[in-house]
């Protein structure tokens, strides 16, 4: 049993994260995503454009270096492995990890130059039409030449529902740990130094469609707004999926 699933996204986000400066990112991806048995396989090959400042990418951090710079960027392998109980109550319980592998252009704020993992379990149980799910992560961020990055918790959790044999809606809530630091005001007056500390975690709020156009071919669209400073103001993205089967 085994299924391949070859698919080409674009991502576009824009915010000002807090400061006054906009940063903008436009994330293209080519996903390899192999299913053998209980065993996910995946391969995120991006090009990736940045405008502005460092900030949290779709991979991880982004450095960030003004202006606006563009090439690869960081390669993300993912493996897991998903345990399908007997019961029908039961839910489904996947353990995985990730890694974020520097290939993206420190020099040019396209990534941080390091290596990442992030550790992973998920929940999802189906529920008639309904999938519901929850996730959660343990990212450990490599720190730059010029920037200390802070490790910290990723939790994910949504539900999915079949509309229609070949449309399928959803949404989830995405939170992270920042994993930048920021300046923070004066405990006291001058010449009471300023301190810093972490930036505003990253939350966002993402709805998503799924069209089915036939055994082989699957549409994405998503559009996500954030819910704080730490996120991009909105986002949206693209992805078109070919579907290949491996039992034949």
């Amino acid at each position: 049993m085994g299924r391949l699933d070859l698919s080409l996204s674009s991502h576009y986000s824009t915010g000002d994260y807090g400061p006054d400066q906009d940063t903008d990112i436009f994330y293209a991806p080519f996903v390899a995503r192999a299913e053998l048995g209980p065993w996910m396989l995946k391969l995120v090959l991006p090009y990736i454009i940045v405008s502005g400042g460092g900030v949290e990418g779709p991979a991880g951090p982004v450095a960030g270096s003004g202006g606006t710079h563009d090439g690869l960027g960081d390669i993300v392998a993912e493996v897991s492995y998903t345990f399908w109980f007997a019961q029908r109550w039961a839910p489904i319980l996947e353990i995985g990890s990730r890694v974020k592998f520097p290939t993206a252009d420190e020099d040019e704020g396209l990534g941080t130059g390091e290596f990442d993992v992030t550790p992973e379990i998920e929940l999802a149980g189906i529920l008639g039409r309904w999938t519901p799910f929850a996730s959660a992560g343990y990212r450990v961020l490599g720190d730059s030449q010029d920037s200390t990055y802070y490790d910290g918790f990723v939790v994910t959790a949504g539900t999915t529902v079949r509309v229609t044999e070949r449309l399928e809606a959803g949404g989830f809530l995405y939170w992270r740990q920042a994993s930048s630091e920021v300046t923070l005001p004066r405990d006291g007056p001058p010449p009471e130094r300023p301190r810093t500390g972490r930036a505003d975690d990253p939350f966002e709020i993402i709805p998503y469609l799924r069209w089915t156009l036939s055994s082989s071919w699957l549409v994405d669209f998503y559009v996500s707004a954030g819910l704080s400073d730490g996120s991009p103001d909105v986002g949206t993205g693209l992805t078109l999926r070919y579907r290949i089967s491996l039992d034949d």
